[in-house]
């Protein structure tokens, strides 16, 4: 019995001992929330969330544990109210108010972006009311209600809410009191955009206007027809597995659309309507949207660029991203007609992923003259020529031309030193360096009137 008794004194501790994960107790997964109606939080998960620092009550920050997160947008300016009544009387609430219009997700978690906080030790309910005080209440034996904060037109917010009690009870949320407009859009919900999803033609990404509920939208995409029909929809994919409102979708077809101009209609779907927003707002039927299915062009070299009169590095731009690991360190789909000049290396700085770029650094064995070359594509040592991200290879032969400008004037021999202690010799001064691989022998030198004959040459290389 001693066991079984122990076990259930662990149990609990192990239960909480979770991050929170489940599909509305994240700020990535926020419930999207309309301000018409009072939303009911049946129960809330325990489990660990974030803390987030805040000004406001000194060595405090906001531990997002036992919590549900609500986002909602914002479409008139004015004064935010909202009560929240637990289901528990007993139940002591923490919440806070963050405005996160263009922020991302690790800003708002390193603090900063709440507009309004109360972590009062007090049970019962709470909120911001027109009798609140403050845009922030500390812990202890401080007021449950805060003042009304102005939120502001076209900025989106999130509220988290922390059952501190940890009892699991749930609450009414209902937005009441306030003189804002949030997620209540006075126009219907629209479609913004569609095109295909990166390159695959098969699959057409649809944005729309503001968050959709998932629930009126099917599975097998009913409401969508493309063009006279003939387009099979197999189905959706959306991130509604861990919210319940999105604003875009993607949808697949049977086959892929070919280049074209197309139109993509909405209608009631086989669950006999629209497609809702939060606040139960239809979008209007039969109202056609045009898109463009653009053909895919393959990758190319749009320019050779250089530093210096004698570059030892070539910078290739590509028309469009490739993938990095259809580029060889060693450059080797590249060849240049430079004769005693090969590629040495390439270099590429990449980004995303997967790893991406548009930009190859060549290195060169030696300086390249001013010249006309013309610079060479083959499959490279793996087998292939670059790869975009659309999987499709730069299209083989492929060359272009390179001009090194002569930028500088020749170098001209500005003296010849004769040494009487040394009268086998004559040292040659130049104007300007000289490269001594230039220098190929005796063969480059004549002295004149007579004939004399030229044994060797000593080069002072040492820079």
């Amino acid at each position: 019995m001693r066991f079984i008794t122990l076990f259930l004194l662990v149990l609990p501790f192990f239960i909480k001992a979770q991050n929170c994960s489940s599909p509305g107790s994240t700020a990535q997964t926020a419930t999207v929330i309309c301000s018409s109606s009072t939303f009911f939080q049946s129960n809330i998960s325990s489990c660990f969330g974030p803390t987030i620092p805040f000004a406001g009550c000194a060595g405090w920050s906001f531990n997002a544990d036992n919590a549900a997160w609500y986002s909602f947008h914002c479409y008139a300016t004015g004064a935010l109210g909202f009560l929240l009544t637990p289901l528990g009387p007993a139940d002591d609430y923490d919440w806070a108010v963050y405005d996160v219009t263009s922020i991302s997700f690790s800003q708002l978690f390193s603090g900063g972006h709440e507009i309004s906080v109360n972590l009062s030790g007090n049970t019962g309910p709470t909120g911001c009311t027109s009798t609140g005080t403050g845009n922030v209440n500390c812990a202890g034996v401080n007021p449950q209600f805060n003042a009304m904060p102005t939120i502001l037109a076209g900025h989106d917010y999130l509220i988290v809410v922390s059952n501190w009690s940890n009892s699991g009870l749930g609450y009414n949320l209902d937005f009441t009191g306030g003189s804002s407009v949030l997620t209540s859009n006075p126009n219907p919900p629209t479609i913004t955009s569609v095109g295909i999803n990166g390159c695959d033609a098969s699959k057409v990404k649809i944005t729309f206007s503001e968050d959709i509920l998932c629930s009126s939208i099917t599975a097998a995409g009913s409401e969508f027809t493309i063009s006279n029909g003939s387009h099979v929809i197999t189905g959706i994919i959306s991130n509604c597995s861990s919210t319940n409102a999105v604003t875009e979708i993607i949808l697949n077809l049977q086959t892929a659309l070919t280049a074209g101009n197309y139109t993509l209609t909405v209608n009631n779907g086989t669950d006999a309507n629209t497609l809702l927003d939060v606040c139960q707002q239809a979008m209007i039927a039969a109202v056609p949207i045009a898109f463009t299915i653009p053909a895919q062009s393959p990758v190319n070299i749009t320019g050779v660029t250089y530093h210096g009169c004698a570059p030892t590095q070539l910078k290739i731009a590509l028309s469009k991203k490739v993938l990095c690991n259809s580029i060889t360190a060693t450059g080797s789909e590249f060849s240049i007609n430079a004769p005693g000049n090969s590629i040495l290396s390439a270099q590429t700085i990449c980004t995303g992923s997967p790893l991406i770029t548009d930009t190859i650094l060549l290195t060169l064995q030696q300086p390249l003259p001013w010249g006309n070359y013309t610079v060479s594509l083959a499959n490279g040592t793996d087998g292939n020529s670059f790869v975009d991200t659309c999987g499709t290879a730069l299209t083989l032969p492929f060359s272009i031309p390179l001009v090194i400008n002569q930028t500088t004037v020749a170098p001209l021999i500005q003296n010849v030193i004769f040494n009487e202690c040394y009268p086998n010799k004559l040292t040659v001064q130049f104007d300007k360096p000289v490269l001594c691989s230039s220098i190929s022998g005796i063969s480059e030198f004549s002295i004149t009137p007579g004939t004399w004959l030229i044994n060797t040459i000593n080069l002072n290389c040492n820079s």
